[in-house]
């Protein structure tokens, strides 16, 4: 049980990772894309 629990951890991190990553590219483009507004 314990290490299932690991292994899940383990593949939450790798996906928040990602899912992170994306989020920071994503808004460095939005940021880049809104500088005209202000």
């Amino acid at each position: 049980m314990y290490r299932l629990r690991l292994e899940g951890v383990a593949g939450l991190r790798a996906y928040r990772d990602e899912m992170w990553t994306e989020a920071l590219t994503a808004f460095a483009a939005a940021e880049q894309d809104g500088d005209d507004d202000e």
